[in-house]
């Protein structure tokens, strides 16, 4: 849970003012890249699927000409042709060109945990090319990646002086770990290696993209180094020390994952697809999909599927291009309003481990619950002396161990009443609010810091809880009476310092984020207030929440341990 400092220190950035408007965009270029069948490393099944589906949504959806879209897959993504074509956009386009940049395939950085130690070399994050081999010395084997700040840095510095570059790398941050959906059936409590935990700010979205330098040797809540770029926007598939999922065709099959044609994908390119062709991610309904509502998008679907987070790197504090349309506003097809309506949420449903008779029985008595064998929101495992709950996407929603059975029905019970509140959205809201931590991605151990950043498309009232990994719900913002004021739209709200990770329950912590227009009765009676789902307290919220009119709403979850959590690599 979160332990709330009461000295909040709120800092404000205006939005960037620009005198003259950005350039206008001639053409659209993109460079696809997929490699699913390495010469030595392990086999993939989504990337060309992922190329030839891009492809598709390229030419059909934002109008992109068959001339300008250059693809190389398999035996074609060498080492030398990637960055044949990366350097040929210099020649091929003019100023104000509009370029996609876009891999799928294995990636590498110094966090992970393969044969080859880089140890201190400056090597920052890396993408494996077609021919890639792990023979012979570390100097060779660097040589056969593409690196960001060696390869992949320069060639951007000289495009983004006056072009517009969108890249997207889904991609894991190791080429020996398989991107496939791992079994979930007997997964034990969760150990965090500190490597992991401890690790610095920067991810590997910054790896890839040449903006990394010396690493701080501890958490930081100051902003990473400056980003190299003014006109290049980067989504990432992972931070620098998580897999990225491959979709395999296996797990389509057996109805464990659907992906937006039947095919094997990446998870971040799956969930892309859905949300641009689809327009699934305009969550302002203003008919275009922006980076800032894709990026959320992302962020919240493939963490809550897969548990990997992406990551994004953008021009410090340039909301205009967070908030300009992807592809440059080229759309040729109608956004499907069907796919943003809300509906409350059903029965939690819950898969339970065998020989688990008393416990189904129980449950049975709630109305709201369902025991399931399949397609659940919150599976049991059995530990060695309990219980633990986990996430579909394998992540643990309490750490510790439940050792007895009226706990965890009371648990799974709170679970039931808190599901709409979790997924509560607003599909007819005509703005959006962003959220996210100022902290590094992954897990945060006791003791960490928290902080947050706020971004809103219209004036509003902010309204933030944070549900522990218990079930407990404490109101985060507004948390006393002058904190009630209005935020206005374009600017920035940092809660810098704002608490701190601490015990005794760590795991799962969700923090949605409220965004009113018009400030709530309500607010001022439940701020600063802790409570169950079971409270009075919680009906008072939730009436509140259903019954504004207009409102956006942001979700973040984070994952917390303790510090008897933590071992040695």
């Amino acid at each position: 849970m979160f332990k709330i400092i009461i000295f909040v220190l709120v800092f404000w950035s205006s939005v960037l003012l620009y005198l003259t408007p950005p350039p206008v965009i001639a053409a659209s270029h993109a460079l696809l890249i997929g490699i699913r069948d390495y010469a030595e490393a392990k086999d993939l099944e989504g990337p060309v699927n992922d190329v030839a589906a891009l492809e598709e949504l390229l030419t059909r959806t934002y109008g992109f000409s068959n001339e300008n879209i250059v693809t190389l897959t398999d035996r074609q993504a060498t080492r030398a042709n990637i960055l044949f074509e990366l350097s040929d956009f210099s020649n091929k386009t003019d100023r104000g060109d509009f370029i996609f940049i876009y891999f799928s395939g294995h990636g590498t950085s110094p966090w992970n945990s393969s044969e080859k130690k880089w140890g201190d070399d400056p090597f920052t994050g890396g993408l494996l090319p077609y021919d890639y081999s792990n023979t012979g010395t570390l100097k060779q084997c660097l040589d056969r990646l593409i690196i960001g700040n060696r390869d992949i840095r320069p060639i951007l510095t000289q495009l983004d002086k006056d072009r517009q570059i969108f890249a997207v790398f889904d991609a894991c941050y190791s080429q020996y770990s398989v991107r496939a959906i791992a079994s979930l059936d007997n997964q034990p409590p969760m150990k965090i290696s500190k490597h992991e935990a401890m690790r610095p700010t920067k991810d590997f979205a910054d790896d890839l993209m040449g903006n990394a330098e010396d690493e701080p040797t501890k958490f930081e809540l100051s902003a990473a180094s400056a980003y190299p770029y003014r006109n290049t926007l980067y989504i990432s598939a992972s931070g620098k020390n998580e897999k990225a999922i491959d979709i395999p065709l296996g797990a389509i099959n057996a109805k464990v994952s659907e992906t937006v044609d039947g095919k094997p994908h990446g998870a971040l390119t799956n969930r892309l697809l859905q949300g641009l062709q689809s327009g699934c991610a305009d969550t302002d309904n203003n008919n275009a999909v922006s980076y800032g509502e894709l990026y959320a998008y992302l962020k919240h679907h493939v963490f809550e599927e897969f548990s990997h987070t992406p990551q994004i790197s953008s021009p410090e504090q340039d909301n205009l291009m967070l908030n300009a349309a992807v592809f440059a506003d080229k759309r040729r097809t109608p956004i499907d309003k069907s796919c943003r309506q809300y509906q409350p949420s059903s029965s939690l449903k819950i898969k339970l481990p065998s020989r688990s008779g008393s416990i189904c029985k129980k449950l049975s008595s709630f109305e709201n619950i369902e025991v399931v064998s399949r397609n659940f929101d919150i599976r049991v495992g059995r530990a060695e002396n309990g219980y633990v709950l986990f996430l579909p996407n394998g992540q643990p929603i309490l750490r510790q161990p439940v050792t007895d059975n009226e706990q965890l029905v009371k648990l799974i019970a709170r679970r039931g009443l808190l599901k709409d509140l979790v997924n509560h959205q607003y599909s007819t809201s005509d703005f959006n609010i962003f959220a996210d931590l100022i902290t590094p991605s992954g897990v945060l151990p006791e003791g960490t810091d928290i902080g947050f950043r706020f971004r809103t498309e219209a004036d509003c009232y902010l309204f933030m809880v944070n549900i522990d990994s218990a079930g407990e719900i404490t109101v985060l913002y507004p948390y006393k009476t002058q904190e009630l004021g209005r935020i206005n739209a374009g600017k920035e709200l940092l809660l810098n310092d704002f608490g701190e990770i601490s015990g005794p329950d760590f795991g799962l912590e969700i923090i949605k984020t409220f965004a009113f227009k018009k400030l709530p009765a309500t607010l001022s009676k439940i701020m600063g207030q802790s409570f169950y789902p079971n409270d009075p307290v919680f009906d008072e919220m939730m009436q509140m929440i259903r019954q504004a009119r207009q409102g956006a709403t942001a979700v973040i979850h984070a994952q917390t341990c303790g510090l008897d959590d933590l071992v040695s690599n």
